[in-house]
C-alpha cells in the first residue's frame, strides 16, 4: 500500500491501480488461505484418523 501512496503523490495513476488490485489480491490469498486451512484442520478434529 506504500507504493500505491507514493505513486498517487506523484500522479502515476496506473501504477496506483495496479499496486491497489496487486494489494486486494495478496490480502484475499492470504486470508483466503488461512480460511481453508482452519476448515481442514476443523474437519480433521471431528473425523476420527484411526479405529481404536
Amino acid at each position: 500500500m506504500v507504493t500505491a501512496a507514493v505513486a498517487a503523490r506523484a500522479g502515476a495513476v496506473v501504477t496506483v491501480v495496479s499496486q491497489g488490485v496487486m494489494a486486494v489480491l495478496v490480502c484475499v490469498v492470504v486470508f483466503g488461505g488461512a480460511q481453508l486451512q482452519a476448515h481442514e484442520d476443523q474437519r480433521c478434529r471431528d473425523m476420527a484418523s484411526a479405529v481404536p
